[in-house]
């Protein structure tokens, strides 16, 4: 080492090695120059001088963006942190000002929190991004969406006309639910089916003993009710953090007025 002008393989004695030695130690140089770290070599002539000055110019540039887009994340987070705080303790002070039971409180609270997490995190649950598209973009992904679920059910998987079943599709709100929320209610009147997208339902047992089931998709509750008249028979709660499509009676009849 330091014969001035001779080339760096032949400086440190790398000359014969193999060539996989000889890129891994020509990494570890660079490396060290971006990172700050002690350098294993030094250069021995103008174009490596050349080179190690401009490795520790872009190094300067590299570190100060990765650090900025940390720090940036790291802002958001701690906006989204201090907004949904505020958020919780707005809900406290209103429900203890009002004297709302302690369980009903708990169950606010685990679903403003299954919400943030819906809202921050990487979740198949959140459609937020399609307020953004354009309004033909949102109908056709909609309509994509939920098409999948609707003509499951034996009665719209018959009807052959696109038009009514996009119309369907479009009308089908897309409802969450956190775990122990009640989607139904045994001896409500019916005047919507739901057809579950993701998560967990438990059906209550009745008065007829009748019930006692757990429920995944794909699969769909309370259809009767879109034909005939009636009443909830059994109660049915979220299990887990739940999406359904909510596709009410009245924009089926609706439908059937359109399209007799």
């Amino acid at each position: 080492p330091g014969l001035e002008g001779s080339p760096w393989k032949k400086r440190y004695g790398l000359d014969n090695e193999d060539g996989i030695t000889q890129y891994t130690a020509a990494v570890q140089y660079t490396a060290a120059l971006m990172t700050g770290g002690e350098p294993v070599m030094n250069p021995g002539s103008p174009i490596e001088r050349v080179y190690t000055i401009c490795i520790m110019i872009s190094s300067v540039f590299i570190s100060s963006v990765v650090v900025g887009e940390i720090l940036l994340i790291m802002n958001r987070q701690a906006e989204m942190n201090m907004a949904f705080d505020e958020l919780m303790q707005q809900s406290r002070e209103f429900m203890l000002a009002r004297k709302i039971p302690t369980n009903l409180q708990v169950r606010v609270f685990r679903y403003l929190e299954s919400t943030q997490k819906t809202e921050r995190g990487p979740n198949a649950s959140n459609r937020a991004f399609i307020s953004h598209l354009s309004e033909w973009l949102q109908v056709e992904l909609i309509d994509t969406m939920n098409r999948v679920h609707v003509c499951r059910h034996p009665f719209f998987r018959e009807i052959t006309d696109d038009q009514v079943i996009r119309r369907i599709c479009l009308e089908a709100a897309p409802m969450t639910y956190g775990a122990g929320d009640c989607v139904v209610e045994v001896g409500q009147p019916a005047k919507s089916m739901y057809f579950l997208v993701r998560g967990k339902l438990h059906v209550d047992v009745n008065e007829e003993g009748r019930g006692g089931l757990y429920l995944k998709p794909p699969c769909w509750i309370g259809d009767k009710c879109i034909f005939v008249d009636t009443l909830r028979t059994n109660t049915v709660r979220a299990v887990t953090s739940t999406e359904t499509l909510m596709l009410e009676k009245t924009s089926v009849a609706a439908l059937i007025c359109d399209f007799p």
